[in-house]
């Protein structure tokens, strides 16, 4: 989906929501705006005022560092001040379609210099209501403008729509089979007839822990009817519907928001994009009466990229104005597909030379890299090779000789090809290194710096890490320009979504009873467990598999193609357990691990991080587990202490974390 918003096609692109899509599509309009050029470069437009403003708070966060103007321009507000600000000049305009058309006919939204067309929730937006007044608002764009259609669900009906303005469009559509969310679990109550709900929604409340929840009807009647009923019960509830004033409707979204409702009851206007933080729970009270609907009510319940959006989004604008950048976000936030993302938008498709460099600590890590750039540049037919240690030299220089535009690789294999000069550097633009901290410590610190005095002059260079200590912040100094750094509190770290709890083992030889008794207990989909040395590993791997258990082990002394099959194997399923040193503790991405065993508690307390960042990924809920000895009390503490979190003791009911 990403890319060819990039090189100017019009775009049909179906995704999921929750996954990120508005970030996905500001970035690819922060990347195509002129800073110094303030009149308006791009239009965003939206079913409901809510989700424009959503829309806008993004753009805004997104392009926080490039000091980017975005306004959103809705009905329900005053129409003199839309006119004020927008003849003002604004770069990036959000808004809805009536808004937008008076402001357009009226001439006081220039139109003239607008590249992009974005229609956020299109199949909303193409149903009969607003489909003439999209096809009016096209007619005024300028020719050779780009048109993006986003949405969640795309009916057959609606991309027929789309023949009368848009140009031999990429389509990019999900299956029906696949659109359902992952990470919601649907259930249904038989409540049998219409007047049991209201009481069983109220047993409902009394079982169950509910941080947030919504409650979507059909109708303004019902949610009235529903309101004042809750409210006679002594519940706080809040309400919104289509034909609320504006403000009404803001003053309720943000005590809603902040926690002082904890209930909020809609009508469909809610189910179309808004991100509402803690929401666990989205009881459709009624079934929709639209089946696209029941895909986008459950909107609210997934968050999936907001680390993404606070830490790593002002990173890929600043990236996108080509400063040196050091920036920290949480593992599982999607930092690879940014970096990955910026490094796309800067390469020429049509220059076949080296153009970006990426490096990592770990063979796995480079490869995993790899698969994330070409996945990403599937549509442009790029080229990126990974070049990492542990295979054929001769291999490498083939590959390398013959011309890649994006390498990446270990430290070692780079500088070896670098120096041999089969890894041609004069046309790189970017030198990216992902998890910094570790590429900065004393083991790789001068391989470092040498592949970075043999590149050229001007050379964007980004440091990108979930930990980043202040002794490596000070390394940078030799060979970071002045460098924007994005840099998260260390309360603010560990990972929101895993949860994390220590059993008191006493001692050593408890540990593997322990283990054992743990996996009769819960039910465990694929799991990490930690070891901190290769002897370890070696005998839990053998005592494990003594008492039946399927396992995989990975330590960095083996050869690089059994590591690889051991990986493919416990991504594929094939073993549902993989015990390993801190090699795997950087950022390997493995879906569906829900927990993570700190055999042995890490030496090293930035790796705690790294290790319990493998379960939880994009959202998904995980348990992170250490098993602590006497002698291992002070160093739970330190980890604690440093990170500014409590891992309690582990409860009985710790499955139903999972």
């Amino acid at each position: 989906m990403y890319i060819r918003f990039f090189i100017g096609h019009d775009v049909i692109a179906q995704a999921q929501s929750g996954t990120g899509k508005t970030a996905t599509f500001s970035i690819s309009i922060l990347q195509r705006i002129d800073i110094n050029f303030k009149e308006t470069q791009a239009l965003i437009l939206a079913p409901t005022r809510e989700l424009a403003q959503q829309i806008q708070k993004v753009v805004l966060a997104l392009g926080d560092y490039m000091g980017v103007t975005c306004y959103a321009c809705v009905g329900g507000t005053k129409v003199q001040d839309d006119m004020k600000r927008l003849e003002s000049g604004v770069q990036i305009v959000v808004g809805t379609p009536g808004r937008v058309h008076d402001m357009l006919s009226r001439s006081i939204l220039r139109r003239k210099n607008i590249k992009m067309l974005v229609l956020d929730e299109a199949d909303e937006m193409l149903k009969e209501g607003f489909k003439e007044q999209i096809y009016n608002i096209f007619v005024m764009m300028p020719e050779d403008i780009q048109t993006i259609l986003i949405s969640a669900t795309m009916a057959t009906e609606i991309l027929n729509v789309t023949k009368r303005f848009m140009e031999n469009p990429i389509k990019i559509l999900v299956k029906k089979e696949e659109l359902t969310l992952e990470g919601i679990r649907q259930f249904y109550i038989n409540v049998e007839r219409e007047n049991n709900k209201m009481d069983t929604l109220c047993d409902l409340y009394e079982t169950m822990s509910i941080t947030k929840a919504v409650i979507f009807c059909n109708t303004r009647r019902k949610v009235e009817f529903l309101t004042e009923k809750l409210s006679a019960r002594d519940f706080t509830v809040s309400a919104m519907c289509g034909n609320m004033d504006q403000k009404d409707r803001e003053t309720i979204m943000k005590e809603f928001r902040s926690g002082s409702s904890r209930i909020l009851i809609a009508t469909d206007l809610l189910a179309r994009g808004i991100d509402v933080q803690q929401v666990n729970i989205v009881i459709n009270y009624d079934l929709p009466n639209n089946r696209e609907n029941y895909i986008h009510r459950f909107t609210a319940t997934l968050n999936n990229l907001t680390n993404c959006i606070k830490c790593i989004g002002e990173a890929s604008t600043t990236i996108s104005v080509r400063h040196d950048v050091i920036a920290q976000a949480q593992s599982g936030t999607g930092k690879t597909a940014t970096f990955s993302i910026s490094i796309l938008q800067r390469i020429d498709i049509n220059f076949k030379e080296t153009q970006a460099l990426i490096l990592a600590p770990t063979r796995e890590l480079a490869q995993q890299i790899q698969k994330v750039v070409l996945a990403l540049g599937d549509y442009m037919g790029v080229t990126c090779y990974a070049c990492v240690g542990g295979t054929k030299v001769q291999d490498d220089m083939k590959r390398l000789e013959s011309g890649v535009q994006i390498v990446v690789g270990t430290p070692g294999r780079v500088h070896d090809m670098l120096s041999r000069s089969i890894l041609r550097r004069k046309n790189i633009k970017m030198l990216v290194l992902d998890e910094a901290d570790e590429m900065l410590k004393e083991g790789f610190k001068e391989q470092i710096y040498n592949i970075f005095v043999m590149m050229p002059e001007d050379i964007q260079t980004i440091l990108i890490s979930a930990t980043m200590a202040t002794e490596i912040l000070n390394v940078t100094k030799r060979f970071m320009d002045n460098p924007i750094k994005i840099l998260v509190k260390k309360e603010e770290l560990t990972l929101e979504g895993i949860r994390q709890f220590y059993i008191n083992v006493e001692r050593e030889n408890n540990k593997l009873d322990t283990l054992c008794d743990l996996y009769e207990t819960m039910s465990i989909t694929k799991a990490v467990i930690f070891c901190n040395t290769r002897r370890k590993v070696e005998f839990l791997t053998e005592k494990l598999s003594a008492r039946d258990f399927t396992v995989s082990a990975i330590c960095g002394n083996m050869d690089q193609k059994d590591r690889e099959t051991i990986m493919k194997e416990f991504r594929s399923g094939s073993s549902r357990i993989l015990i390993a040193t801190d090699l795997l503790a950087r950022g390997i991405d493995v879906q569906q691990v829900n927990i993570v065993i700190n055999y042995d508690i890490p030496n090293n307390r930035e790796n705690y991080i790294h290790r319990i960042g493998r379960g939880g990924r994009f959202g998904r809920r995980g348990v992170a587990i250490n098993f602590v000895t006497e002698e291992d009390r002070s160093v739970l503490r330190d980890i604690e202490q440093f990170y500014n979190t409590r891992i309690q003791e582990m409860p009985m009911s710790v499955a139903d974390f999972l």
